[in-house]
């Protein structure tokens, strides 16, 4: 996958510009339901369409008063068949100049199957099977269990009951196995197993509406999604990661307002964003900036960061290829975390206090001397704390401006995390900290 995400977000127009913009080869997939429908391209020109048993410009036509459903771009996917020969400029006018003549695609309220997780809970249930589902993401390890074809209780990290049964629902790529024969605790989920399906299948429909656009580097330059986001007028936070290193862009009717990297914000975060080559973003639709830090036009931003990009190193080739990593482990505790109100990052050390892996990038050196003097004064406490004299609810935390280092121990390693210090006692990151201090050093 290179980029996936709502056409009630994104217009398709607007897609397929990027696309033709980027000189990309592969299949612009838009689905609703059981409706699939292709517009392919080859080296940024659209050579075929096909739709509702038209093809060629006919079929494109069609295509571009979508409104609902998904699309997904599939790179390098090679067809035979040319049934466009047009300018991609000429088409997406002329798609425009007579869209009131062209007939327009409307499909009743649907969306994504409820997924491969509820499709086999739906099985073990009218097959009135008793056992347990285990549930496991990145680091995520849940449990559903079932007794004469109910759905009678479900955890997940803190969580029981329905909620936990909702958010291991809501996951898109997860694996599962099913135990038979195991004890099951007692119950806390007493809804019959189809609504309770329904439910979670609704959860998911809302969340992945949120989640407007997402996907990776591979094909599309970061500038060109912003782009696309800032030209479609949307509103909300383009997350992004490589190797556990991550940052926020934030915008407002198609603004860019904000942005956020490690210790820094505003345009010298973005521009540090914005030299990405590798990595994953997820556009979440709706979320609030939290402050605002950058005033200029998208287009003068966008033109500067490139400047900027040419006259020194590319930092998605230079130093993100220099961050510290051990096994992908840091970026499974970056998505753990970053939910969390005022997380900024984390660095992963051994029992000696060595760094093995870090969310921040090396162009933060004082950070991570603030790091080595966290950690040589952690462990020169460390037998007077006792990890917070036993009580799990306590965090060693050295503050520093208006930030806040939190130190967790796990029987192999160090966690410290980086929070804004307005936010450092705050209930939802005590429990973050209970949780990961708890957990299996496999979990993190």
């Amino acid at each position: 996958m290179s980029v996936s995400g709502s056409l009630e977000a994104i217009k398709l127009a607007d897609m397929v510009q990027m696309c033709c913009l980027a000189s990309v080869d592969g299949d612009l997939q838009l689905t609703h339901g059981g409706f699939v429908g292709h517009i392919f391209l080859r080296k940024g020109q659209v050579v075929h369409a096909d739709a509702a048993n038209r093809i060629g410009e006919e079929a494109l036509y069609l295509l571009l008063t979508l409104t609902q459903g998904w699309f997904e771009f599939r790179p390098d996917v090679v067809v035979e068949q040319e049934s466009i020969s047009a300018e991609w400029e000429y088409l997406l006018i002329e798609a425009a100049r007579c869209k009131d003549e062209l007939p327009v695609l409307v499909f009743p309220p649907s969306s994504k199957p409820m997924g491969k997780l509820a499709e086999m809970l739906q099985m073990y249930c009218l097959a009135f099977m008793e056992g347990v589902v285990s549930v496991q993401q990145e680091g995520i390890l849940g449990r559903i269990y079932l007794r004469e074809g109910q759905i009678v209780h479900a955890q997940v990290h803190k969580k029981n009951g329905e909620e936990a049964l909702f958010e291991l629902l809501c996951l898109e790529e997860a694996t599962f196995a099913f135990q038979s024969d195991l004890d099951i605790p007692e119950d806390s989920i007493y809804g019959h197993w189809e609504h309770l399906l329904n439910e979670g299948a609704r959860r998911k429909r809302e969340l992945e509406a949120r989640r407007a656009l997402h996907g990776d580097l591979t094909c599309f330059k970061l500038s060109d999604i912003v782009q696309m986001c800032c030209v479609s007028g949307m509103s909300g936070d383009l997350q992004l990661m490589h190797d556990g290193i991550f940052g926020d862009i934030y915008l407002n009717e198609g603004r860019i307002v904000h942005a956020q990297a490690g210790l820094h914000k505003g345009e010298k975060a973005l521009h540090f964003l914005l030299s990405f080559r590798q990595g994953g973003y997820e556009f979440q639709k709706g979320e609030m900036s939290p402050e605002e830090t950058i005033q200029g036009q998208w287009e003068y931003l966008l033109l500067e960061a490139a400047r900027l990009r040419d006259e020194h190193a590319p930092v998605g080739e230079s130093a993100l290829g220099e961050s510290i990593n051990t096994n992908g482990r840091i970026e499974l505790l970056v998505k753990r975390c970053r939910a969390v109100r005022g997380f900024k990052g984390a660095v992963l050390l051994n029992s000696k206090g060595s760094i093995l892996a870090s969310s921040f990038a090396p162009f933060e050196p004082r950070l991570l001397d603030l790091v080595t003097k966290c950690v040589n004064l952690y462990r020169g406490l460390e037998s007077e704390l006792a990890v917070g004299n036993g009580n799990l609810e306590k965090c060693f935390v050295m503050n520093f401006q208006e930030n806040s280092f939190l130190a967790i121990t796990q029987p192999q390693h160090l966690i410290l995390l980086l929070v804004d210090r307005k936010n450092s006692a705050d209930p939802q990151i005590l429990e973050l900290a209970k949780t990961l201090r708890q957990l299996d050093d496999t979990y993190i």
